[in-house]
C-alpha cells in the first residue's frame, strides 16, 4: 500500500499528555479460551485514558452519551488494553507489544504480568504488530533499546512497514503527531530484516492468517485463527465494544484514514455475525471476547 496522503500521520495515537491514568486497571489475572488445539490467553498491559468524545466526534448531540447510560458526559474514557496470546504446540504467539515504559501511566504492565504467569520473553516465538502506533508497538524495545522478546520472529502488515519507514515523515507532522512517528521508526529500525512484512491470507502459524484491516493506521492488520467457530483478533480495526459495533460508520478520532476504516470494521463485524466468529478486541470492556450479531443495520457485542 503507499505512502498515501490520506493516511493521516497525525491521527497516530500520540501520547496524550496532560490526561489523568485511568483510576483503576486489571491485574495479572488472563482470561482463557481454546480454540480448537489452540489455547488463547487474553492479558493485560493495563488500561488508557483518552477524551470522551474522541470516540465519536461527529456523533450526534446526545447519542455517545446514551450508549453509555445517558446522562452527563463524562470528560475522559477509560480503555483496556488486552494482549491476545496464542499457544499451538511449541509455538507461542504474542499479538502486540504494548506500551512498554514510553507511553501512560496506566500501561507498560504487559511484561510483568506475563512473568506472574509464568511466561519469561525467551518463549514467545512470534510477534505480530497490528499496527505501529504507541500503545500496540513501543513495547517491543527496553529502556536501553534492546528488544524485550529477544526469540521471537517479528511479523507487521507490508503497508504498516512501507508508511512509517519514509524518512521524510516525522518533518510533514505536527510536533503533536511526531513522537509517534518516531516511535514507530525506531522499533522498525530495531527490528531491521527481523520483521517481516505480511498481507492477507499470509499465514503466521498454520490455522493463523492475516487479515487485511486498513484505515485506523496504513497496514493494519488484524488475525484470523481456526479451530472451533475460529476467533478474529482485531487489533484496533473495531476500536470500542459499544460505539463501534452500534454505529459503525461512526468516525473514530485516531483513524488515520475513515473511510477505510469504516469498511474493514464492517468487515470484520459481519465476517463475526455471519460465520460465528469469536471476536479479541484490544480497548473493549475486560476481558473483550465475544462475537457481533446484527441488529438492524448495525450489530451488537455479545460477550462470550
Amino acid at each position: 500500500m503507499p505512502t498515501s496522503e490520506k493516511f493521516s500521520a497525525s491521527r497516530a495515537a500520540a501520547s496524550l499528555p496532560g490526561l489523568p491514568p485511568p483510576k483503576r486497571s486489571h491485574g495479572p489475572l488472563p482470561a482463557r479460551a481454546r480454540f480448537g488445539r489452540a489455547e488463547l490467553m487474553l492479558v493485560s498491559d493495563g488500561a488508557m485514558t483518552l477524551p470522551f468524545r474522541a470516540l465519536a466526534p461527529e456523533a450526534p448531540d446526545g447519542a455517545l452519551e446514551a450508549l453509555y447510560g445517558g446522562g452527563r458526559a463524562p470528560e475522559f474514557a477509560r480503555g483496556e488494553l488486552t494482549h491476545a496470546l496464542i499457544r499451538a504446540g511449541d509455538e507461542l504467539v504474542l499479538v502486540d507489544t504494548g506500551s512498554g515504559p514510553f507511553w501512560q501511566k496506566g500501561a507498560g504492565k504487559l511484561a510483568g504480568h506475563l512473568a506472574q504467569n509464568g511466561i519469561a520473553p525467551g518463549e514467545v516465538t512470534r510477534v505480530v504488530l497490528t499496527h505501529l502506533h504507541p500503545d500496540h508497538a513501543w513495547g517491543t524495545l527496553t529502556r536501553g533499546g534492546d528488544l524485550v522478546f529477544p526469540n521471537a520472529a517479528y511479523y507487521a502488515g507490508a503497508g504498516e512497514i512501507a508508511f512509517w519507514s519514509d524518512r521524510g515523515l516525522p518533518d510533514r507532522v505536527g510536533s503533536g503527531a511526531r513522537p509517534a512517528v518516531e516511535g514507530a521508526q525506531k522499533v522498525l529500525a530495531a527490528l531491521g530484516d527481523r520483521v517481516s512484512a505480511v498481507t492477507e491470507g499470509d499465514e503466521i502459524l498454520p490455522g493463523l492468517t492475516v487479515i487485511d484491516t486498513p484505515g485506523h493506521s496504513p497496514g493494519h492488520v488484524s488475525l484470523l485463527l481456526a479451530g472451533d467457530e475460529g476467533l478474529i483478533v482485531t487489533g484496533d480495526a473495531v476500536v470500542n465494544d459499544r460505539v463501534s459495533f452500534a454505529h459503525p460508520d461512526w468516525r473514530f478520532a485516531f483513524d488515520m484514514d475513515d473511510e477505510t476504516a469504516r469498511k474493514s470494521r464492517r468487515r470484520l463485524l459481519e465476517m463475526s455475525a455471519a460465520n460465528g466468529h469469536a471476536l479479541a478486541g484490544y480497548h473493549w470492556g475486560w476481558p473483550g471476547l465475544g462475537h457481533a450479531e446484527r441488529s438492524g443495520a448495525a450489530y451488537r457485542f455479545v460477550p462470550r
